[in-house]
């Protein structure tokens, strides 16, 4: 994963798109350290009103799909541990 400054990022933005549009993830960084992540979204994958909210700061969209057999069998054993 590429690491990048923030002025970097702001003087090159092009550039850095271009290569998160090809897959990769651009590590951003401010002064006191990792500020933010930018990651591919392919839009096929949201709603139009998923991706104005995402755009808007509202929502966060996932960086990669649902494990739904292991998410399962997280709340599973939650709720078989309540019930008990």
């Amino acid at each position: 994963m590429q690491s990048v400054s923030i002025t970097e990022l702001k003087s090159q933005l092009s550039h850095y798109l271009r290569r998160v549009e090809r897959g990769e993830d651009i590590l951003i960084r401010d002064g006191t350290g990792p500020a933010a992540k930018i990651v591919s979204v392919s839009t096929n994958d949201f709603r139009a009103e998923e991706l104005e909210l995402a755009a808007d700061g509202i929502i966060s969209l996932p960086e990669k799909e649902l494990d739904i057999d292991a998410f399962l069998a997280r709340i599973s054993h939650r709720v078989t541990r309540q019930s008990a």
